[in-house]
């Protein structure tokens, strides 16, 4: 089940205090910052700033060009796709299209668009007016997908759904106008119905067109130059630019047109304002929001919300100031991979004893101070509102059955067995601290030498892409959220194919992933995939270590603030209090 987020009342104090080189928001008193704030009928208020800081760096807002959260938390308030997903449930619903019909063999799409929403106002179009949206927009945005257009970073989406995508991605080279050319997966029957064909069957299609790189943008916006259309951001979204400064912050206010009300029939957004900063500091992000300069420090470590605060068990005692951590998980799942190929690891026995060896709890209580939850259904972290975890078995801390599974492996007390380094990422900030404990945990219970070596991670990516590695440090951040999406990285297409990182091979496991791949029915689809993922378990395909979660500060004048593991959030219907 999707776990609810944690909501503690905690006591604002001192926070260390630190240096500032460049000019911060200044502190406006309240009466100002959130002025013309009026009640609606429905007990939510309408106007009001909210103030937010990315610490990332990204330089487009082109969906083709999106590559991080910062990136897509900004664009998602201007760009919108035929699908969004619900960021409780992480199931795709309505969004640009209000219906669709999927044939019985998974293959075909139709979809029915909304009627009446038009794009941002814009000085690419006559007079500047913003106008209608149609299904030839749709059709545009998902053929540039399949173009070698500078930057584009999607191809992926498509490449191997959509009939045809190949084929016009050639097609496309050296082309700088594709308005007119055909590509068979897509057809537009007429201004508000669009027909998407498959190359196969895929359960997953409408949480690919969910992704951020199948935002619609009309072709006008292609008419700028590529260094102006980065951040030009022109969309159906609730929220459109007013200013933008890479180097300080951007400011967003509402599309004047937006096409969505509440259920009261109020035009949404409620916001009149959201101002983003660009600060790459979370101490003065912290200190801001202290200070009362911001209104959500998003992402923030534990160890650092522990230095800011008052002990959280004497702030759950009575103590009542206006401001809440919410905890909630992530899409992320922290692991070892295994190199099934390697002379050691191909032995299972020798991997399970691994995962049987490592205390779990341990890393996450007091290694990573409670920031993280061990990963002791499986793979898939607990987020998907319908997945069944508890019908895993995934691994506990049990010393004598990792010592009895070594000795299967032919190393009774570890005699014999050599060397094995762990390799990890310089870059990360615990890799080293949670790397240090796994070899102690290892070298305890299986008496083995375990070494460490810190590498960055681009030379890290292309030394497992190589298999030259033994075991290494890894995470899922799927592209798109869907439990199928990790367990396909452990999918061979064939038994002697060996493209996937691990050289995992089985073909019970691969056959439950092309069942999955078909089911559109969700409970037959799940049952299936619960079962290749207890496969990969007992397997010991790799060695899961923790589910990450995602630990914001929010100020309490924020309601309705969206909640979920998605990165990033709609900020239509957030309002302010007084």
């Amino acid at each position: 089940m999707l776990q609810r987020f944690l909501i503690i009342t905690i006591l604002s104090c001192a926070i260390l205090s630190c240096s500032t080189t460049k000019e911060e928001p200044s502190s406006e008193v309240p009466e100002k910052q959130y002025k013309e704030i009026t009640k609606l009928d429905n007990g939510k208020n309408k106007g009001g700033v909210l103030r937010l800081n990315e610490t990332g760096n990204f330089t487009s807002l082109f969906p083709l060009h999106l590559n991080n959260s910062e990136a897509i938390r900004i664009a998602g308030q201007m760009y919108q796709g035929l699908v969004k997903l619900n960021e409780k449930t992480l199931k795709a619903e309505p969004c640009l299209a209000k219906k669709w019909t999927i044939s019985e063999d998974g293959k075909t799409y139709t979809f029915i668009l909304n009627n009446n929403i038009k794009f941002h106002d814009n000085e690419v179009f006559k007079k500047g007016k913003g106008r209608t949206l149609n299904a030839y927009d749709i059709a545009f945005a998902y053929k540039n997908i399949c173009t070698k257009l500078y930057n584009n970073k999607m191809f992926w989406l498509f490449e191997n759904n959509l009939k045809g995508a190949k084929a016009f991605y050639k097609k496309t080279e050296g082309k700088s106008d594709i308005k007119h050319l055909e590509m068979e997966g897509i057809k537009v029957i007429n201004d508000t119905t669009l027909v998407l064909e498959l190359i196969n069957g895929n359960s997953s299609f409408l949480n690919v067109l969910a992704h951020p790189g199948c935002w619609v943008y009309p072709k006008e916006l292609l008419r700028l130059p590529p260094n102006s259309r980065r951040l030009a951001c022109i969309g159906t979204g609730p929220f459109k630019i007013k200013s933008f400064d890479l180097n300080s912050f951007c400011e967003l206010v509402p599309n004047e047109h937006y096409w969505k009300s509440d259920a009261e029939g109020n035009q949404l957004p409620y916001l009149s304002s959201v101002k983003i900063f660009f600060l790459d500091d979370k101490k003065r992000e912290l200190n801001m929001f202290k200070q009362g300069k911001l209104d959500l420090v998003y992402n923030l470590p534990l160890k650092l919300l522990k230095k800011a605060f008052f002990e959280l068990e004497d702030a759950i005692e009575g103590q009542n100031i206006p401001s809440e951590v919410q905890v909630f998980n992530s899409t992320v799942t922290q692991f070892y991979g295994f190199n099934h190929n390697d002379p050691i690891f191909k032995n299972k026995f020798v991997r399970l004893a691994f995962n049987n060896a490592i205390d779990r709890s341990e890393i996450s209580k007091y290694v990573l101070l409670g920031d993280a939850k061990p990963a002791s259904y499986g793979i898939i972290p607990p987020i998907f509102s319908d997945y069944p975890y508890e019908s895993v078995e995934g691994y506990n801390f049990d010393p004598e059955l990792a010592k009895n599974y070594l000795e299967l492996a032919g190393y009774k007390n570890g005699v014999g067995f050599p060397e094995v380094t762990l390799n990890i990422s310089s870059e990360g900030k615990s890799s080293g601290l949670i790397a240090g404990n796994i070899a102690k945990m290892l070298n305890e219970v299986l008496g083995i030498k375990v070494n460490l070596k810190s590498t960055p991670e681009i030379t890290l990516n292309q030394e497992v892409n190589s298999k030259k590695l033994s075991v290494w440090q890894a995470n899922w951040n799927v592209k798109y959220p869907d439990p199928l999406n990790y367990l396909k990285e452990l999918y061979s297409a064939s038994p002697t194919d060996t493209t996937n990182p691990y050289g995992f091979n089985n073909s019970q496991f691969n056959l439950l992933i092309e069942q999955a791949l078909k089911k559109l029915n969700t409970e037959q689809r799940n049952m299936l995939l619960t079962q290749a993922e207890q496969i990969a378990i007992n397997e010991g395909a790799l060695m899961p270590i923790y589910y990450d979660e995602i630990t914001r500060l929010m100020s309490k004048r924020v309601s309705d603030f969206p909640e979920g593991a998605l990165e990033y959030y709609d900020l239509s219907e957030v309002y302010l209090q007084y």
